[in-house]
């Protein structure tokens, strides 16, 4: 099809128009390409003043022109909404006047402070008012009735505008917590990519002509244009450079797909580190920004029908008119011959294939309560998230009976409008018309998802997660909802609730990722795992206790994003084994984690230098590289095959030496201080030089192990009760042994009462009330202290190292601090390079000392064999000797191996008799409590118990 007069069939174009400027876009007598010119009208109705564009037009050349209240710092780009009637006329007024032109933006930029009219905010649903007013009064116009007008670009990564849900209920609340409370913030961001797609949900599909877009780069190496390279938080989704455009591209409704669209500024800001705007460079900047959206249209998306480089006149630092270089890179650019499809129109994805059963007609409901209102479904605006907390087997028919039949709250129906079980199974419970009760004064804008499971400690498995992955991903289809972390909400993001389980943190952004790349490419039966090594130079020989430097390419073949940072990054591990495969446990310190230097996205590969930690005993080993997703999973636990390396030799160590355990400085620290959230109603903690620094203060979080730093500011900054302006702590360190800079040694924060000013706060992540962090744990927060011992010269002993309950009153970092005390204080000592001091155990805090190498004093082992096979009936026959005695209760014998006294509940059918050798052998003194039948084992729990005496053979 022929463009109409006043468009160009080529994607190229420049930002004003002047007669000497055509030459770059022109072959012979052919124009290629389109001016942006920019009109400052007012919004006097009585004002008739106009402008011709016809020449522009008459050489071909396609027009658009953008219409402005007025322009940046002054009245607004629209003006305030008691003029928007009077700004209409305006624009009539001026588009009546105008020949050669047919194309119009209202505004610039209007998520940007600084382009809005004085004291009053543009929200999406005021521009959408303004907007259709003034399109309504062109089109009214005779001879205008097919004008297209153009919706206003938005400011790329400009969080400013936030505003609360839409009046007339088309979007929901755009507030993101944590921006600065200072102007222009309010104490919230504005998500930017939200704001276009809530403009246009306001605005409807019925009533919009086009979309203009801006996108830029942060400087003018010509390899920006394709960068992936992601934002930061809150905002580390979306991308940083020229293909912001395609995050906005992705926001656009499938309702307005059909639409134009126009990238009307394009340039590469400033050049960083100077303040060059446009260096005098043929660089190809100009000829990859056109590659990027050629190759964008070529791809059967949405087309792209310009980009104008910003801009030609010499109005201020960006002016390329006097650019010889920069025009000859536009030049090169123009023989490209780079057109647009004008009859192209975007194919709708196809409902992702799933298997749902739709039960909701066979569910039990309360007759004696009125049903459940109804809804349209174009009022479904997100998803919410809930778990059950339950055992995975409990069925939708037995929810549905306990929901409605419930005494204290019974509900006319099951709550949620699907069940995904464990297994993958997805059950239809309630129509989507139904505005079920799963979210509270949430629900009537959204679908209730529930996980079936418990998930407070450990997250769904990989089936149930890709079964709601594809279900979103089938629902945004459906119902034309974007899928981001704005729309997939868990319960606890909106209210003060556990659902779906204190470790949603770690599970929502691989759920967000799968559910986006399914919507994508349709349901894909690509594992989300997967990995590729395509190079690597790893040693068939190398010494014992050697760190070795490896170079490893990877290519990432599954479905998932590798995210370099954030709560759950991934990253490179290895794992060594014996030949009878048997796994080499080494410290967490020299269990060592190679970090990505950015996110790879799927198809993509990075090269890394890897280190390498052998095993400390000489002999022969299979080693396994492998990636892991910190807190979630290992890749082989997926299925993923990975690369593993048979028949390598380890010798004996070099000089017959083998390398410590751990040295000061081999810890990795990974410092996420300046991400993590504030308060900022509060004053900001104070400093203090390094000089006043005299000790160590260690806390417990008393949580679950899988609470997140990330977590733990949230809360402590949002706390109600006692809120602080930031993280209590300047270290956390986790069961696992990952320790994260969490505050800057400078800062005195709030984790020690009137000891602040003078001590660094560690916190351990969990609860050591009963139990005592794991090994991993406790080796890593010494290899901390003996780290920052060396930086601020203190001696890492016992003349520095305390729990907070040692200074207050206080059970913090728990009450089993006695028993792992002098174990971390020697630890800490002997890697700083002092002797080693025992703690004396104070009277009454804490009974008995633990002998060394023993980090618990009693063990209670019961035996479980998988599912729900295990020895639950011997922990109800325990209960009151555990409350008599407190040992510490557990099925692991790794953890049993650490206690001076375990005891075996049963006999050798649960417990094999192996394990009790295994235990001696490892040094414990272990007795089995066994009789001939259930009662007689329960007899001799409670005869201990009425005896008052732990044991019945040891002493």
């Amino acid at each position: 099809m022929a463009v109409p007069y006043g468009e160009n069939e080529y994607i190229y174009g420049l930002h004003d128009h002047e007669t000497a400027s055509e030459k770059l876009m022109r072959t012979g007598s052919k124009a290629k390409g389109w001016y942006v010119i920019t009109e400052k009208i007012g919004s006097n109705p009585n004002d008739h003043g106009s402008r011709s564009y016809k020449k522009i037009a008459d050489r071909g050349f396609g027009v658009i022109v953008r219409l402005n209240n007025s322009y940046a710092d002054e009245q607004g780009t629209i003006p305030r909404s008691s003029q928007y009637l009077n700004f209409a006329q305006r624009v009539a007024n001026f588009v009546k006047g105008s020949k050669g032109a047919h194309i119009w933006i209202i505004g610039n930029e209007v998520n940007m402070r600084r382009e809005q009219p004085p004291g009053e905010v543009i929200t999406p649903r005021r521009y959408a008012e303004c907007y259709t007013l003034v399109r309504r009064a062109i089109k009214q116009l005779p001879g205008h009735q097919n004008d297209v007008v153009l919706t206003s670009p938005i400011g790329p990564w400009n969080g400013e505008t936030w505003y609360e849900a839409d009046p007339q209920g088309a979007y929901p609340a755009n507030k993101i917590a944590g921006a600065p409370n200072v102007p222009p913030y309010n104490g919230f961001f504005g998500d930017y990519i939200r704001y276009l797609r809530d403009m246009l949900v306001a605005i409807g599909a019925e009533n919009c002509d086009g979309i203009a877009l801006h996108a830029y780069t942060h400087g003018y190496d010509p390899d920006l244009i394709f960068s992936n390279e992601k934002m930061g938080n809150p905002f580390r989704r979306y991308f940083f450079q020229f293909r912001t455009y395609r995050d906005q591209m992705h926001a656009i409704p499938w309702a307005f797909r059909r639409l134009p669209v126009y990238i009307t500024e394009a340039n590469g800001d400033v050049e960083p580190g100077t303040k060059i705007r446009w260096p005098d460079v043929n660089s190809g900047w100009v000829k990859n920004a056109y590659r990027e959206i050629n190759n964008w249209n070529k791809s059967g998306n949405q087309q792209i029908r310009c980009v104008a480089l910003y801009r030609w006149f010499t109005d201020d630092a960006w002016t390329i008119k006097p650019k010889k270089k920069v025009q000859q890179d536009l030049k090169d650019a123009v023989k490209f011959n780079f057109k647009y499809d004008p009859d192209f129109v975007p194919q709708k994805p196809p409902v992702p294939e799933i298997n749902i059963r739709d039960i909701s007609a066979s569910l039990p409901t309360n007759p004696n309560l009125p049903p459940y209102p109804t809804r349209s479904r174009a009022e479904i605006r997100r998803f919410v998230l809930n778990h059950t907390a339950t055992p995975p087997t409990v069925t939708p028919q037995r929810i549905a009976e306990f929901q409605t039949q419930n005494q204290k709250r019974p509900r006319p129906g099951i709550a949620y409008h699907f069940c995904v079980t464990d297994t993958g199974e997805i059950y239809q419970t309630q129509p989507l018309e139904t505005v079920s009760d799963h979210a509270g004064q949430f629900s009537a804008d959204s679908v209730g998802i529930v996980l079936i499971g418990n998930f407070t400690d450990t997250p769904p498995p990989a089936t149930q997660l890709e079964a709601v992955a594809a279900l979103l991903a089938n629902l945004a289809v459906e119902l034309d909802i974007p899928l981001d972390g704005s729309t997939i909400l868990g319960y606890r993001e909106l209210a003060i609730t556990a659902s779906p389980g204190d470790t949603f943190d770690q599970w929502k952004p691989t759920l967000v990722s799968l559910a986006e790349s399914m919507l994508a490419e349709g349901v894909s039966t690509t594992p989300g795992y997967r990995a590729e090594v395509v190079s690597h130079n790893t040693p068939m020989q190398m010494a014992a206790a050697e760190t070795r430097i490896v170079a490893i390419t990877l290519k990432n073949t599954g479905k998932f994003t590798w995210a370099a940072g954030g709560a759950n990054p991934f990253h490179l591990g290895f794992r060594w084994f014996t030949p009878q495969g048997q796994m080499v446990q080494l410290p967490a310190q020299l269990d060592f984690r190679t970090t990505l230097p950015f996110d790879i996205p799927p198809g993509e590969t990075v090269s890394l230098q890897a280190r390498l930690r052998t095993p400390d005993a000489p002999g022969n080993y299979r080693l396994r590289w492998d990636m892991v997703q910190e807190m979630v999973t290992w890749f082989a636990d997926q299925g993923e095959p990975g690369l593993e390396i048979s028949g390598i030799t380890i010798t004996g160590a070099a000089g017959g030496i083998s390398e410590p355990v751990v040295s000061p400085g081999t810890v990795a620290i990974r410092d996420i201080s300046a991400s993590l959230p504030t308060n900022p109603a509060l004053p900001p903690y104070p400093t203090r030089s390094l000089g006043q620094i005299r000790q160590f203060v260690l806390n417990h979080t008393a949580t679950p192990p899988t609470v997140t730093p990330q977590r733990i500011a949230e809360f402590q900054t949002r706390n109600q009760k006692r809120p602080r302006f930031g993280i209590a702590y300047h270290y956390c360190v986790t069961d696992a042994g990952e320790v994260y800079q969490t505050q800057p040694l400078t800062v005195v924060s709030d984790h020690a009462g009137q000891f602040n000013a003078e001590s660094v706060g560690i916190a351990l992540i969990g609860n050591f009330t009963d139990t005592p962090p794991p090994a991993a744990q406790i080796s890593a927060t010494a290899a901390l202290i003996a780290q920052v011992a060396a930086q601020l010269n203190l001696p890492a002993d016992a003349s520095d190292i305390f729990g907070y309950s040692d200074l207050a009153v206080t059970e913090s970092p728990g009450k089993t601090w006695a028993q792992w005390r002098d174990t971390l204080i020697s630890q800490a000592q002997t890697l700083r390079g002092g002797s080693v001091v025992t703690h004396p155990v104070p009277p009454g805090g804490g009974g008995t000392p633990v002998p060394a190498g023993k980090l618990i004093r009693h063990y209670l082992l019961l035996w479980h064999h998988g599912g729900d096979n295990w020895a639950e009936w011997d922990l109800l026959s325990a209960v009151d000797y555990i409350g008599a005695f407190k040992p510490t209760v557990g099925f692991s014998v790794v953890e049993a191996k650490l206690a001076e006294y375990v005891t075996i509940v049963g006999g050798t059918a649960g417990v094999p008799a192996a394990v009790e050798q295994e235990l001696r052998q490892a040094g414990c003194k272990v007795e089995r409590l066994a009789g001939a039948t259930q009662e007689e084992t329960n007899q001799m729990l409670y005869d201990l118990v009425a005896a008052g005496r732990p044991f019945r053979t040891l002493s």
